[in-house]
C-alpha cells in the first residue's frame, strides 16, 4: 500500500483504561496499523478489509475481560479484547484481538517487562501449535515502554473472525469458561465436558512438541514448579506454620482430625529429582484463559507462562485446582467437600455421589481431565509422581491467593488431602531420586 494510502487512526472507544494507558495504546495502535497496512500477509490474517473505504479513519474498540466476570489478573496487566473498525455500515471490522497493557517493574534489582517476557515465551511455543493457529491468540506485535511512554502494549489477534460475536453498533460479546462455571453463560449444544476436552485437544501438538517429540528428564521438582509455588517465602511459611505447625512436625490437626503437615512435606521434597515428561506448555490454562468463540468452541489466550521444554502436567493440574476450589461454590455442604478432597489418587472411582450436584459434576470434569493427562504423559509414566505430586505443589502455591477463591474450605482440604496422599504413596517412590 502506498504511503499516502496508509489509513488514519482516529479514536479509541474504551472506558477501561486511564489517560496514561490510553496515550500508550494510541501510539501503539498507529504503529500496529501501519504494520498491518504495509504487510499483505499480516493484513490477510488480522484485518482482511483494511483497504476498503481507505478514505475513512479507523477506530479501536476495547472491551475489558473484567466486564464479563473475570477477576483482575494476579500479574497486574490490564487485559482487554478489541478490534479495529470504520464508521461505515458496510465495513467489516478486524479480527478480534487480545490487547495487554502493563508497566515494567523492578524484579531482583533489574527492570522487568512482563509483556516482553510473554512475547519471548509465546515465540518459543508457537511453532509447536500446529498448522491451524486460529484457536490461539499468539502475540504478533509489541511496543515496549520507553522514557516517554511508561506502558508496554502487546497485541495478540485471533486469526479468525469466529473468535467472538459482533453485536449491533459494533458491540462485542466476550465470554470465557469462567462465566460458564459461574452460571452466567451456557454452552448451548455442547456439554461442559466436551468443551473442556476440546480446549485441551487444542494443546495436543504443543504437549507432544510436534516435529520434535517429548522428552523425559530428571529435574528438581521444587525448581520445576517454582513459579507455581508463587514465591513461597519465609513470610508465607511463617503464616501457614502458625496454622499447621513448623516443618519439623510431620502431622497437623485440622477439621477435627490429623493430616500430614504440608510444610513438613515441602521440606521432604527439597532435593527430589523425579523423571518428568517434558513438552511445550501453555503454563497458565485456567477458565479465564479459555475464551468461548462465536461457534461455541474454545479459544486459548495469554501465553505469559508458556515454555517450550517444561513438565506437561502443568497445563492439567492448574485446571484441576480450579475445579476443586477456585470455582467451587461456597455453599457446598462440608461432607461433599470432604468426599471430593479424599478423591485424590490416580484411580478415581466411577462416581463421587457426594450429595452435591456441583461437586459431582466437577468430579467428572476432573476424571476427564486426568484421562487426557494420562495420554499426554505416556503409558510408562508414574501418575502419582507426574500428576498427583505436581497437583499438590500447585494447590499449595495457590493458597497465597486464598481470599479470591470461591470455596476456601475446599482449598484447605485439597492441600491437606494431597499432603496425606503424597506422604503415603509418593514419598516412598522418590527414595533415591
Amino acid at each position: 500500500m502506498p504511503t499516502e494510502q496508509i489509513p488514519q487512526f482516529r479514536d479509541i472507544v474504551a472506558e477501561i483504561v486511564d489517560e496514561d494507558q490510553l496515550s500508550c495504546i494510541e501510539w501503539s495502535a498507529r504503529k500496529f496499523l501501519r504494520h498491518i497496512a504495509t504487510t499483505r500477509r499480516l493484513a490477510a490474517k488480522v484485518y482482511p478489509h483494511i483497504r476498503r473505504y481507505s478514505n475513512l479513519p479507523i477506530n479501536l474498540k476495547l472491551v475489558s475481560l473484567e466486564r464479563v466476570g473475570a477477576a483482575p489478573g494476579f500479574s497486574g496487566a490490564t487485559v482487554t479484547i478489541g478490534y479495529f473498525y470504520r464508521n461505515h455500515p458496510d465495513d467489516h471490522p478486524s479480527n478480534p484481538m487480545v490487547l495487554k497493557i502493563s508497566r515494567p517493574t523492578i524484579k531482583k534489582g533489574r527492570l522487568f517487562d512482563k509483556l516482553n517476557d510473554e512475547w519471548n515465551r509465546a515465540m518459543q511455543v508457537a511453532s509447536y501449535a500446529g498448522q491451524d493457529k486460529s484457536n490461539f491468540a499468539f502475540p504478533i506485535h509489541l511496543d515496549k515502554a520507553n522514557q516517554r511512554r511508561e506502558y508496554s502494549v502487546l497485541w495478540s489477534p485471533f486469526f479468525s473472525s469466529k473468535a467472538f460475536r459482533y453485536r449491533p453498533l459494533l458491540g462485542l460479546r466476550v465470554s470465557s469458561l469462567a462465566n460458564v462455571l459461574r452460571g452466567k453463560e451456557t454452552l448451548a449444544n455442547t456439554s461442559l465436558s466436551e468443551f473442556v476436552t476440546t480446549a485441551f485437544d487444542r494443546l495436543d501438538d504443543m504437549h507432544f512438541r510436534i516435529g520434535s517429540g517429548r522428552l523425559c528428564r530428571r529435574r528438581n521438582i521444587l525448581c520445576e514448579y517454582k513459579r507455581y509455588l508463587r514465591g513461597w517465602s519465609r513470610g508465607e511459611r511463617e503464616k501457614w506454620a502458625a496454622i499447621w505447625g513448623p516443618h519439623t512436625e510431620q502431622m497437623t490437626k485440622q477439621f477435627g482430625r490429623s493430616w500430614t503437615n504440608p510444610i513438613w512435606l515441602m521440606d521432604q521434597l527439597r532435593y527430589k529429582r523425579p523423571r518428568l515428561t517434558l513438552g511445550a506448555v501453555h503454563g497458565d490454562i485456567h477458565p479465564l484463559n479459555i475464551i468461548i468463540q462465536n461457534d461455541r468452541s474454545p479459544g486459548v489466550i495469554d501465553f505469559g507462562w508458556a515454555e517450550d521444554e517444561s513438565h506437561v502436567a502443568k497445563d492439567f493440574v492448574l485446571m484441576e485446582c480450579n475445579f476443586r476450589f477456585v470455582f467451587l461454590k461456597p455453599d457446598i455442604p462440608f461432607s461433599a467437600i470432604l468426599k471430593l478432597s479424599r478423591a485424590i489418587g490416580g484411580n478415581l472411582r466411577s462416581e463421587l455421589n457426594s450429595g452435591s450436584a456441583q461437586c459431582d459434576e466437577y468430579y467428572q470434569l476432573i476424571k476427564d481431565l486426568r484421562e487426557l493427562a494420562i495420554g499426554r504423559l505416556g503409558e510408562g509414566s508414574d501418575f502419582d509422581i507426574e500428576y498427583v505430586l505436581p497437583l499438590f505443589l500447585t494447590a499449595f502455591g495457590l493458597l497465597r491467593h486464598l481470599d479470591s477463591f470461591e470455596n476456601q474450605v475446599s482449598a484447605h482440604l485439597t492441600v491437606l488431602g494431597l499432603s496425606d496422599y503424597c506422604r503415603k504413596n509418593v514419598l516412598p517412590k522418590l527414595t533415591g531420586t
